[in-house]
């Protein structure tokens, strides 16, 4: 499933320290693969997840509902507004999540974070058609 979220950071550094740190351990070979990185103080949706997994404290749903949940889509479409809204940033973030729940349809909450597992993080930049 699809989990949209704020990033305040530049998410594009992941992916460029990741790049740098393999062509420095070309000449040093390495048992482990490890990249050190610094995370945004800030209330950073991908640092956050990147670090912790999905967490429930941390949702902004609080104020909806008795207990913070988690929203999950099947389509990734309908996890963009997540991220960041459709044209406030130009690089996006959204997570492919593992869910654990009985056939899913459409759009999926949880307030149990023991049932989500990020698998893959996705950065993107939207086309001109939808700015």
């Amino acid at each position: 499933m699809f989990h949209g979220t704020t990033s305040y950071c530049t998410p594009e550094r992941f992916v460029e320290e990741l790049s740098y740190s393999q062509e420095n351990e070309e000449e040093e070979i390495k048992e482990r693969f490890h990249v050190e990185r610094k995370f945004c103080e800030k209330d950073c949706g991908l640092c956050g997840i990147v670090q912790q997994g999905n967490k429930t404290k941390y949702t902004k749903t609080k104020s909806l509902f008795k207990k913070n949940r988690m929203w999950f889509a099947n389509d990734p479409c309908t996890s963009l507004y997540y991220c960041n809204g459709v044209v406030v940033k130009s690089v996006k973030t959204m997570f492919v999540v593992d869910v654990i729940k009985k056939a899913p349809k459409g759009i999926l909450i949880v307030n149990k974070e023991k049932a989500t597992l990020p698998r893959f993080l996705i950065l993107f930049e939207m086309s001109e058609c939808y700015t």
